[in-house]
């Protein structure tokens, strides 16, 4: 069956670049029965969890995806994009760090600087928003 996977996953990209998140969820969620060891598999599904505004099930979707491969910087991005949407700006920054360390190669020289500068920026803004402090009352 984990023959099968790829197809499933590939159909998902594509169901989701058609805006079918239905079909995308389906078929990856195919893909995750199939091979619950292919960290493409929860890292797809998280991307359709993000989509649809459930954080805490990206987050874990993630989790999954970042605990079976953790070269991927891409996951830690989207994990911390789950995670200050649920007000863990701690955690967001922590994995912003983390996808800076990586040397993934998936990420050219030119992405890479541009990614650093966009890191830089949201770190700053999560930094900033950290650091208001409650009205009192």
């Amino acid at each position: 069956a984990p023959k099968y996977t790829r197809a499933y996953l590939m159909r998902g990209e594509v169901a989701l670049k058609q805006q079918d998140t239905l079909r995308a969820l389906n078929d990856f969620n195919t893909a995750i029965e199939m091979d619950k060891y292919d960290p493409d598999a929860w890292a797809s599904r998280a991307i359709v969890r993000l989509q649809q505004g459930k954080y805490a099930e990206a987050e874990s979707d993630l989790n999954h995806a970042t605990h079976l491969n953790a070269k991927n910087a891409g996951n830690y991005i989207n994990r911390a994009l789950a995670r200050f949407h649920q007000n863990n700006l701690r955690g967001a920054m922590s994995d912003y760090d983390l996808a800076l360390d990586i040397d993934s190669p998936d990420i050219d020289s030119v992405n890479r600087l541009t990614l650093i500068s966009e890191i830089r920026i949201i770190k700053k803004h999560i930094q900033a928003i950290s650091n208001i402090q409650p009205l009192k009352k």
